[in-house]
């Protein structure tokens, strides 16, 4: 699966987004290993780690994400 392969050769933090059920195999890779986000209006049973409404939620993680990865320019 493409997300255990990019898991093994990444030495950063990971994290998978997805909306929809399709997802949730790259939920389950990543756990343990990374962070699971469901994005979504509606909760529903999941295999990811946390849930975020859009587009206010997804705004300030995806802002708190950058934030948390530095300056990479240098």
């Amino acid at each position: 699966m493409v997300v255990e392969k990019l898991l093994s050769e990444s030495g950063g933090a990971a994290a998978y987004l997805g909306d929809d059920m399709t997802d949730e195999d790259a939920f389950r890779a990543i756990s343990g290993r990374g962070l699971g986000v469901l994005v979504s209006p509606d909760l529903r049973e999941t295999a990811a780690d946390v849930w975020l409404i859009p587009p206010g939620e997804l705004t300030w993680f995806l802002e708190r994400w950058i934030e948390s990865c530095g300056n990479r320019d240098g």
